[in-house]
């Protein structure tokens, strides 16, 4: 490998011109709608990924969309940026704050203090107030952009210690280094070069990548693979485990990963799902994940005497109030399509109209506004919707149109327009765009199964429905038809469903008569649902990846059909990822995970071992004295407890006697609750021989 100093020379600005200029732009446009004076009154909305604002709006659409040219950190969740809203309509922030609004004040003082201090140019006290702690990859990029003289563009701190390991660095003089003082010392170190003078901070980032990239040797053969940060997904090397699932996958169709609580089956299997189905797409895991809210279609009835279609085709639009069931009208949003119904003497539908603007208006005066689209020709009569025995039990059918506003389920619009094509072919050009039969369900669908999951929630189900005049029950489909019904439109994409908890349901009343319709010769072969009798096959393209933790339930257990019908691969704790990590320089990690297991083996199983990742943050191990004592009262010790059915004296053999009052049952508060002194407890234990501690 050639030195430093003659990749510097060797490094040609003009082969990489274009990759520079876009990032240039991009950054451009980012400080355009977030300049730095804008952030001491930055609001959440402003901040978070998942909201319906455009994205240009949003700080973290910059930069994990906006700016990928200058550093990616795109992939993964958005629990990366510390706070987002989620999908299913919440608040998604770390665990450290107790809600959203004490989790902004914090995120957002941070972010004011760190900017504060880099205008200061005092990186050593962003160190010392513990500021990347917690989003450090968000915060370094962030300093990136507004302050790129003083940060190289390189987030992941392996990459930053695998760089100053080469030139020079021991690795043991940076262990338990801030992000920020990797990325500083970094800068300084290359800036004792006289040939990295002239460049900036982004061209010696794309000089060191070139010189010796550390993502080269990144196929990590432990099944424990780390993310590899900066790496767009569709470019990642696979690990062991990767291929091992993939393989089974092919094989059997459907795989659960199974093993100790701990071990990051869950965020292997999202790792795994990332790169099996972004190879062929590039696309990230917030993409792979988030469904598509579907367009609408609402049903919308004019009184001819007081209003007609017609009068929208000529005025291009129109206001429409409150009617009855007025639940529908904040749903509605723009570009939502609207069937158009002509009450009597009429009564038919006659046009498609098109929302411009949801739900607004002052003074108690709400309303949408529609603009016109198509009129129909021969378009349905009341009397054949009546007679229709799809649409008899739709909402506006249902409720006999007496009403302004009704709400179509999607099979039930799906069905119309295509009712309404075959006499009008011209409205064929506007159902794709109702976006009624677009991909509404994406490649990667997450559920977590739990007792009370059922058939119903899975396959298909009647559930209670509100139609302004009380309950009444109406059939749906579940989570796993929907996803065989889209996987069925598209062969050429592959569908995965991932499972997390597979074991905490009742697998054998969950999946019913479909699970011999999962083994790979059965598929595309149909049966027919006993509650809708409508013919259903789970087609080949169909995947599903289950995460189970042994702990509670052994594979043992499970139904020998179901066994039969999965594949297997246990996740193990992997205490490399610990190797060479200390808590305040008193207590090894990974001394201290492998005689804790070795002694919750010897009693328990292998089976109920602790796993690694209660030790790791954002993919690195911890290194505070006071976050590893609070995750070792809250997290690992319940589980030894429960593990013990409170036998103190066995709960000593893990722990220690001086933790532990085993005569009196009893742990003991002082040392527990004490950060130094619990520290130091379990360091005198992981020394000691068993039986002694």
């Amino acid at each position: 490998m050639t030195d430093i100093q003659e990749a510097l020379r060797q490094f040609d600005l003009e082969a990489h011109r274009e990759y520079f200029e876009t990032g240039d732009r991009e950054r451009a446009q980012m400080l355009e709608h977030f300049p730095l004076e804008r952030w001491p009154t930055m609001t959440l909305e402003e901040y978070a990924l998942g909201q319906s604002r455009p994205n240009e709006d949003v700080y973290c659409w910059w930069l994990e969309f906006g700016t990928k040219n200058l550093v990616n950190i795109g992939g993964a969740t958005a629990i990366k940026h510390m706070i987002f809203y989620h999908s299913d309509g919440y608040w998604k922030h770390l665990s450290a704050y107790p809600d959203k609004d004490t989790a902004w004040e914090a995120i957002h003082g941070e972010f004011v203090r760190l900017f504060e201090l880099a205008e200061a140019q005092n990186w050593e006290q962003m160190d010392a107030e513990d500021l990347f702690n917690r989003g450090s990859r968000t915060k370094l990029k962030s300093l990136y952009l507004y302050y790129p003289h003083h940060i190289i563009p390189i987030v992941a701190p392996q990459h930053m210690k695998h760089f100053l390991m080469l030139l020079g660095d021991d690795e043991a003089d940076l262990k338990g280094l801030s992000s920020i003082l990797l990325n500083r010392r970094l800068q300084q170190k290359l800036h004792t070069f006289p040939e990295a003078q002239q460049f900036s901070t982004r061209e010696l980032m794309r000089c060191l990548y070139e010189w010796d990239d550390p993502r080269k040797d990144d196929t990590i053969t432990t099944y424990s693979q780390k993310r590899q940060d900066d790496v767009p997904p569709d470019e990642q090397k696979p690990s062991d485990l990767f291929l091992s699932i993939a393989d089974a996958l092919e094989r059997k169709g459907q795989v659960i990963l199974h093993g100790p609580p701990g071990t990051g089956k869950t965020y292997q299997a999202l790792r795994f799902a990332e790169w099996w189905l972004a190879r062929s797409n590039g696309r990230t895991l917030d993409d792979l994940t988030a469904r598509q809210t579907p367009r609408r279609v609402w049903w919308v009835v004019a009184n001819p005497k007081q209003w007609h279609w017609d009068d929208l085709f000529t005025d291009g639009s129109v206001e429409y109030k409150y009617g009855r069931l007025k639940r529908n009208y904040p749903l509605v949003q723009p570009g939502d399509l609207v069937v158009g119904y002509l009450a009597a003497p009429d009564k038919r539908i006659y046009a498609l109209a098109r929302v411009t603007e949801g739900l607004h208006g002052k003074d108690g005066d709400p309303r949408i506004t529609l603009a016109p689209v198509h009129r129909i020709e021969n378009g349905l009569t009341y009397a054949e919707l009546t007679e229709d025995s799809t649409l008899n039990q739709s909402e506006p059918i249902y409720n006999r149109c007496q009403g302004t506003l009704f709400k179509l389920e999607e099979r039930e619009a799906d069905y119309l327009l295509s009712l309404l094509a075959e006499r009008d072919p011209k409205i064929e050009d506007y159902i794709d765009q109702s976006g009624t039969q677009a991909d509404t369900q994406n490649q990667l669908t997450l559920v977590t199964f739990h007792p009370s999951y059922s058939y119903e929630d899975f396959i298909e189900g009647f559930r209670p429905q509100d139609t302004g005049e009380g309950l009444r029950l109406r059939l749906a489909d579940g989570l796993f038809k929907t996803v065989c019904a889209t996987a069925r439109a598209n062969p050429e994409r592959k569908y995965l469903v991932l499972v997390d908890e597979i074991n905490r349901a009742n697998l054998a009343k969950v999946f019913g008569e479909i699970i011999t319709l999962l083994e790979r010769d059965k598929r595309g072969v149909p049966v027919v649902l006993p509650q809708s009798k409508e013919p259903f096959s789970v087609p080949k393209n169909v995947y599903m990846l289950g995460t189970m933790n042994t702990s509670d339930r052994s594979i043992r257990l499970m139904d020998a059909a179901l066994r039969r019908r999965f594949g297997f691969i246990e996740v193990m704790p992997d205490l490399t990822l610990l190797r060479g990590a200390q808590i305040d320089g008193v207590l090894d990690l990974y001394d201290f995970l492998m005689v804790l297991n070795t002694r919750v083996s010897r009693t328990q199983g292998r089976e109920k071992q602790i796993g690694h990742s209660f030790f790791l943050e954002d993919g690195q191990p911890i290194s505070d004295g006071s976050e590893f004592a609070r995750r070792f009262r809250q997290e690992v010790l319940p589980l030894l407890q429960e593990y013990c059915y409170d036998d103190y004296g066995e709960l000593a053999e893990y722990i220690g006697v001086d933790l532990v009052d085993v005569e009196n049952a009893v742990l003991r508060a002082d040392l527990l609750h004490d950060d130094e002194k619990l520290v130091s407890a379990l360091s005198e234990f992981t020394s000691a021989p068993a039986g002694t501690a």
